[in-house]
Order: C-alpha cells, then structure tokens, then sequence
C-alpha cells in the first residue's frame, strides 16, 4: 500500500515565513501553483505571449502636415477578430492623444506611407511626442524621414519612428503621433480596410 501524507497547509517552524495554504482542488492540465504574497497558494496558467498589443489605423487620406493626428481608429478589420488590433485591454484614445492601460515599458511604433500629390522630392517626417505631465507639454523623441518619390500612381514613400517608452503613471503619461510634411499639397495615406499609416502598441514588460 502507497504512504501519503494529508495537508491543508504548511507552516516553517520559526523564522518568518508565512504559512502556505493549499489549494482545496486539483490543478487542470498545464496549471502552475502561485503565491498571492500572503500565503494563499492556487492553481493559474502560466502567462504566454504578450499582454498587451493594440493597433491603430488612418482611415482616410489627408494633406500637409498634420499633429496631431485626431482621426486615427482602432482596427476593425480581417480575419483576427473584432477589434482585430487588440490583445489586451488597449489604449485609451481622444482628440488624437492616447492613453496607457497600464503602467510598464511599451513600444510605439508608428508607420507613416506618404506621397507626392503636387511636389516630388519633398521631406516627410513621422513623428512622435510624450508628454509626462498630463498633457501640459509634448516633447518629440522618436521622428524618421524620408523624401516622396516622383507624382505618379503607386510612388509611395515610408518612415517609421520607434519608441520604447517607461511608463510609470498611466495619468501623466501620454503620447501623440503626427507628421510633417514639407509640401502642404502632398498627401499621407489612409485606407478603409487595410494599414497603410498606422501606430502600434506592444506592452513588453
């Protein structure tokens, strides 16, 4: 016959530890035991893969520069899922500001797709701006450039700034993304269903 040994909790004696209080159920598959930090023992999944990820997009075209941009949507479409953009809770939104879901160090990355509509040859920056005090001031520290190609269909040009931004105060900090264009006439690219400019999320720690 097999020896066992029954416990609802264990306890060190002397020293400080707290005594540990056993799950009152068996674990399903792949569970793993944690600790509550007071004692408490229980059965949860491991985490796996990213918490957080949300992906915005332009819906529509507009010309010269633009910053903020206010008329950027949370992405809707394809085959993932409705909100097709979000693994998470996702960032908060208004008038072309976001806000964070939670505190931690997050990757901005915002793709800008631009073209020349009046004048070849001309710069385009995407850029992207913090503010740590609650929207009071925005500082920019993440733009990339580049020049749009002759006027002619399908002559697109792309730059993309990242960031990986420490976000301690989910209230006070904020960022923007924008553009500049050096033509007021050339035109920055959005599209009904698909990414051509976007900014995205990624929560990595």
């Amino acid at each position: 016959m097999a020896s066992k040994i029954i416990v609802d909790q264990l306890e060190k004696t002397g020293g400080t530890l707290t005594a540990l209080t056993l799950p009152s159920a068996n674990a399903t598959a792949n569970q793993m035991l944690k600790n509550d930090g007071a004692g408490t023992l229980s059965w949860g999944s491991a985490a796996v893969g990213l918490a957080e990820c949300d992906q915005w997009y332009l819906p529509t075209d507009f010309t010269g520069s633009v910053f903020p941009i206010t008329t950027m949507a949370r992405v809707n479409f394809g085959p993932y899922g409705s909100p097709a953009g979000t693994v998470g809770t996702g960032m908060g939104h208004s008038a072309g500001t976001f806000s964070f879901p939670s505190t931690g160090k997050w990757l901005i990355i915002f793709h800008l797709l631009a073209s020349a509509t009046t004048t070849a040859d001309s710069d385009v920056s995407a850029l992207i701006k913090f503010s740590i005090n609650t929207g009071g001031s925005y500082t920019q520290h993440a733009a990339d450039g580049t020049t749009t190609a002759a006027i002619g269909a399908n002559n697109n040009s792309n730059a993309t700034a990242i960031y990986l931004m420490d976000v301690p105060n989910i209230t006070t900090h904020l960022v923007q993304v924008g553009c500049s264009l050096e033509h007021s006439g050339n035109t920055v690219q959005g599209s009904a269903d698909d990414t051509s400019t976007n900014v995205t999320f990624i929560k990595v720690s």
